[in-house]
């Protein structure tokens, strides 16, 4: 049986989407976004839907894992999204993700360089 796949995903940043999923996963996601989870949260809690930590993993990626993920996956009109920082929430207006998803991901990128020099020192 073939698992049609009708749900379309994209980043906030951009046009194209880079996957898609079932219905069902779609779901998934979307009852797992309540409750201000972040995308690293739901990706952690999903453990039988492959296509539903694909999606995620790819949010991940793209340096949202501390975004929250109810943001991803509403009607976002007045284009802000939450993101937890230091056990705080701060809103990010859209314009303004390029620059902090950039920062997210070179605090991310210089975390795993310290981690890995403190590895090959031991």
């Amino acid at each position: 049986m073939t698992k049609y796949k009708d749900v379309y995903w994209t980043l906030p940043h951009q046009k194209r989407y880079f996957g898609t999923t079932t219905i069902g996963s779609d779901n998934l996601i979307r009852a797992l976004s309540e409750d201000n989870k972040t995308v690293m949260d739901i990706y952690n809690l999903i453990t039988s839907d492959p296509d539903a930590k694909e999606i995620l993993k790819k949010f991940i990626d793209a340096g949202y894992e501390n975004f929250i993920m109810k943001d991803f996956v509403t009607d976002n009109e007045k284009g802000l999204y939450r993101m937890k920082s230091n056990d705080k929430i701060i809103f990010v207006p859209r314009y303004d993700l390029k620059r902090v998803i950039s920062k997210e991901l070179k605090n991310k990128f210089s975390k795993d360089l310290e981690r890995e020099q403190e590895e090959f020192e031991k």
